[in-house]
């Protein structure tokens, strides 16, 4: 079966299963970090699909455990530090592995909506910066800045930390830039 469909799953019936995910990944001694992601951290009232991110030096043994979880119904990806998966309540379910150092800048990443990240990367760009998922770095000579935390992120942007269930591209930025917002 090609997966392609779009299904919207409530929260409240993603949630259970997000965790339980989490919690048989979590026991593993590679794993240094795991973090819900995506629309299921933004707590949206109904998911797409669930993302894990996982901060990791050793991804092989994550990843072959991931996708021989009891659940999985089918594998269509399985990379090194992405794998995505079906489980049998046919629900998608994405992993990404990241090195430690870079956990929190691509938590931000993950979980941003599509145009929130694009709003971010434009104020980064504006300041000779480029974001992505490994951290914030400087356009020209590449060298790293930050990833280590997530509120350094939006710190190097001049910004007060935005909470997850807030990034959406709904007026938090433009918010956020009047200063108006406080944690």
């Amino acid at each position: 079966m090609k997966w392609n469909t779009i299904i919207n799953i409530q929260l409240g019936i993603a949630l259970p299963i997000a965790k339980e995910i989490v919690d048989n990944l979590s026991q593993m001694k590679e794993v240094k970090k795991i973090s819900l992601a995506g629309s299921l951290r933004r707590k949206m009232e109904t998911v797409g699909d669930i993302d894990i991110l996982i901060a990791s030096r050793k991804p092989v043994k994550i990843m072959k455990k991931f996708t021989s979880l009891p659940q999985v119904s089918e594998i269509l990806v399985n990379e090194l530090t992405k794998s995505t998966i079906i489980i049998k309540k046919n629900i998608q379910v994405d992993l990404r592995i990241v090195d430690p150092l870079s956990y929190r800048a691509a938590l931000q990443d993950f979980t941003g909506s599509q145009g929130h990240n694009i709003k971010i990367r434009g104020l980064a760009q504006k300041r000779g910066l480029k974001i992505n998922e490994y951290g914030v770095f400087n356009s020209k000579t590449e060298k790293k800045i930050t990833g280590e935390q997530e509120e350094k992120v939006y710190e190097i942007l001049n910004l007060p930390f935005i909470f997850p269930e807030l990034r959406e591209d709904r007026g938090e930025i433009e918010f956020a830039q009047e200063k108006k917002y406080q944690k």
